[in-house]
């Protein structure tokens, strides 16, 4: 099923859905299009095609404006949507963060390193605080 997801233009349509889901505070449509990514990054290959989303991961604008990249937009995505949304997008850059070519596109997002660590430094241990831990983890081992 990966593989059909691959070969279609699900990931350029995502990005676009995802934009639309932010700027229509549309939590349930947001939370589903980023389930589908986690699933989508699980294993290396999907998590690469994600990672070639996140292709210009130094612009920093928001990416409400339409500006960003893939992953602002998931950090964005996060902030509007707390909770089962935002553990999504953590499962998602958890995901991301265990191959190795994510390391760049992390280290050049600071919003994203920051997202982490903060979410890794709440006091009580979560589910949000396993996978920011997971994620810098597999940053620090996998690149």
């Amino acid at each position: 099923v990966q593989a059909v997801f691959l070969r279609t233009s699900f990931l350029s349509d995502s990005e676009s859905m995802l934009r639309r889901a932010l700027a229509g505070k549309d939590g349930a449509r947001a939370h589903a299009i980023l389930l589908l990514l986690v699933n989508l990054a699980a294993l290396a290959p999907g998590a690469r095609h994600v990672l070639e989303r996140c292709a210009d991961a130094r612009s920093h604008q928001p990416a409400l404006t339409g500006g960003g990249s893939f992953l602002d937009l998931v950090l964005d995505v996060m902030g509007l949507f707390p909770g089962a949304t935002s553990n999504a997008g953590l499962f998602l850059l958890r995901n991301l963060a265990f191959v190795p070519e994510s390391k760049p596109h992390f280290l050049a997002n600071r919003r994203a390193l920051d997202t982490l660590t903060s979410v890794m430094e709440e006091t009580a241990i979560s589910k949000a605080t396993a996978l920011a831990s997971s994620a810098l983890w597999a940053l620090l081992y996998c690149g």
